[in-house]
């Protein structure tokens, strides 16, 4: 007994150690980069122009209810309430993210501890703590994907510790978080899908036994309640959700692996938040001299390191896949499957539904379970090879977590020098203080990845507005032609976009131009408003009569 509290708080402690890697990391990487549009997206259910499709009065106040069809304001509440006490900013906005993080950490160790044992779970906590994936997707959480995975690993070691002590509440709890996870993003249904079908397989014995009246009533009654936004929406628009989501394909299969391949390894992320602008190279946005200490050492290491873009946790993976059958008579064996089941299950689930699987914040809800896999994997073969396994697992699990905390050094050292892409630009930034200072009458967005962005940064307070959808095709409705011309009649109407070159809607801004030259105007451009390379990434504009 005392050896084993002794090893449990031995494990404890490695976990304060990676948590507080994965702390270190995320806060040195919250300031380089800009508020991204879909991550401030939960703010249009916060403030205006409100962005909700479904809400419900509550004693005389609309109270969010659905964002899209698919995507529900759990995030929007908690955050309803965070920015009362801290207004929005890059560390009010993605700090309660990277604790959430840090959370799972322990939710893992906690699941992997009664699966496996305490080494198994050190084991664990390392391989997922060292993961640059989702040390950038818990940091940065524009899927959204934190909640997703608090609320599975949450929902299944509440289901465990009811199967240790026949605990009602923890039977009521798992299965609320469960209906909550499915409320926060219906894709929850992937995962779900893949803890079921796993569980009815590995533990059906245990299952069965456990299946009673009573049971399933509490059961579905807490799955129910932690998803009643999301079963009220479906009951007033005719299964919305399904209606609008639910299309198969088995086309791009092979693209949708190697997106799970790169999500794995590491390196997906490279080239999509951390700028490799080719832009940098010309005289304007040249890369940027590390300045602090830390960031010196970040660079110096990355070039040391020979600035590795691949982790090894794919291989490790893999690994585990392949000595599986090697482990198949150890007690390994019923972990191990429903890892292997629930991988499977959830990835084709998402793999042959028609525009998904194509994107890191798809992939990434597998989350934590390939981590699982190869800890119970590494464990049980320290186990079977008495003399030398522990020393084997121990050294393949530190070159794994090195390289791959290598990999989130580099990723480090890039964003230092280049800083962001467009969508992920601090440029974001100097716009919000410039429109704020301005005190516009109206301004009009015309491109992606703007809107949102400022609409939380100004907590609603600027008069924002979607400018580019009259101007998406060369086609204009008469309707279209006549809202143009309202908007920029007065030069106190303001708009703003990406410079040529970084547009994503590329084209409106120049159809814009041409309609207000047939109404005889001429665009004035107020302000270039450049990241902190010099590369100029946003217009500030507006409409006065052609000389």
């Amino acid at each position: 007994m005392i050896q084993k509290i002794s090893t449990a708080i031995s494990s404890a402690r490695w976990a304060v150690i990676f948590s507080l890697y994965f702390l270190t990391a995320a806060l040195t990487l919250i300031p380089y980069f800009g508020i991204q549009n879909d991550e401030a997206l939960f703010g249009s259910g916060i403030y205006p122009p409100s962005g909700v499709i479904y809400s419900q009065a509550v004693r005389g106040r609309e109270l969010p209810v659905m964002l899209i069809s698919y995507l529900g304001t759990p995030k929007t509440w908690f955050y309803m309430a965070w920015f009362k006490r801290w207004g929005p900013s890059a560390y009010s906005l993605r700090l309660p993210v990277v604790l959430g993080g840090i959370g799972l950490i322990w939710l893992f160790r906690s699941l992997i501890r009664r699966a496996a044992g305490e080494r198994a779970a050190v084991i664990g906590c390392a391989l997922l703590a060292t993961d640059t994936t989702f040390l950038l997707t818990n940091t940065f959480d524009w899927g959204p994907v934190a909640l997703q995975h608090l609320t599975l690993t949450g929902g299944v070691v509440l289901l465990v510790r009811f199967h240790r002590n026949g605990s009602i509440g923890a039977l009521a709890g798992g299965f609320f978080l469960f209906g909550l996870g499915l409320w926060d993003k219906a894709l929850f249904l992937w995962t779900l899908g893949g803890v079921g079908v796993a569980g009815l397989v590995v533990y059906w014995t245990e299952i069965r036994r456990a299946f009673s009246p009573r049971n399933f009533a509490i059961a579905l009654l807490a799955g129910s309640l932690g998803s009643l936004p999301l079963l009220v929406y479906n009951y007033d628009t005719d299964l919305a959700t399904i209606r609008g989501n639910a299309r198969l394909t088995t086309s791009k299969m092979a693209f949708k692996a190697h997106v799970l391949h790169i999500t794995l390894n590491g390196s997906a992320l490279f080239g999509w938040l951390s700028s490799e602008d080719p832009r940098l190279l010309g005289t304007v946005g040249k890369p940027l001299e590390p300045r602090t200490l830390l960031e010196r050492g970040s660079v110096a290491l990355g070039a040391a390191s020979g600035k590795p873009r691949i982790g090894f946790l794919a291989f490790a993976v893999a690994a585990a896949v392949m000595l599986v059958p090697f482990l198949w008579n150890t007690p390994a064996r019923r972990p191990m499957l429903f890892a292997l089941i629930f991988l499977s299950v959830a990835w084709i689930q998402m793999a042959v539904t028609k525009d998904a699987g194509e994107g890191v914040h798809h992939t990434v809800l597998l989350w934590p379970f390939p981590h699982f896999l190869a800890a119970v994997v590494f464990d049980a073969l320290a186990t079977r090879i008495r003399r030398y396994g522990p020393w084997i697992a121990a050294a393949v699990v530190a070159i794994v977590c090195a390289q791959d905390a290598l990999v989130t050094n580099n990723f480090i050292g890039e964003t230092v020098r280049h800083r962001a892409t467009t969508q992920w630009t601090d440029a974001i930034y100097p716009l919000s203080e410039d429109l704020k200072h301005r005190k516009p009458v109206h301004v009009f967005v015309m491109d992606w990845g703007i809107l949102d962005s400022l609409r939380l940064l100004n907590r609603g307070r600027l008069p924002l507005h979607v400018g580019s959808d009259p101007l998406m095709t060369a086609q204009m409705t008469a309707e279209d032609r006549f809202a143009i011309r309202q908007w920029i009649a007065s030069p106190e109407n303001l708009f703003v976009g990406h410079t040529e070159g970084n547009e994503f809607f590329t084209g409106v801004s120049k159809r814009l131009v041409v309609a207000a030259a047939e109404s005889g105007l001429r665009k004035d451009l107020l302000k270039t408003i450049a990241d902190s390379t010099g590369r100029p990434m946003f217009e500030l504009f507006r409409f006065v009569p052609a000389r």
